[in-house]
């Protein structure tokens, strides 16, 4: 009997300490995965018109997770496929003319209503690439 209580003892123990069963836990993501990155609406004077420049932009997929986008994925988290211009990202143009124009955007995870919403206002200072 002394033996099964030194087993199990510490196994409850040991599971309960895993769990966090302790008040105040909560997880952190932005711990695990990093700072987010800032993520703009697209506005035309800055980003240039989307007919002429959208072959300069990269499309890349960030991940939404508790409303802020990463680079990288996390557990639980949604893809957004967004664009990338000297390190900046932005929303693709709403204007239905741009609808599957770009091949090489991933218009499975376009981004919502709420993923617009939630863009930055247009970035302070120059156009980017520009001198």
């Amino acid at each position: 009997m002394k033996t099964i209580r030194r087993m199990i003892l510490p196994a409850i123990a040991a599971a309960a300490a895993a769990l966090g069963c302790g008040p105040g836990y909560r997880y952190s993501a932005s711990a695990d995965i990093g700072p987010g990155v800032d993520l703009y609406g697209y506005y035309p004077d800055y980003w240039g018109d989307w007919r002429s420049n959208f072959s300069l932009w990269s499309p890349t997929v960030v991940y939404e997770y508790g409303g802020r986008y990463y680079p990288t994925r996390v557990r639980y988290s949604r893809p957004v496929s967004v664009y990338q211009y000297h390190n900046q990202y932005f929303m693709p143009p709403r204007d239905n003319d741009f609808r599957n124009r770009d091949r090489r955007f991933d218009y499975r995870h376009r981004p919502t209503d709420q993923d617009y919403r939630r863009a930055r206002p247009r970035p302070d200072g120059r156009r980017p690439g520009a001198r």
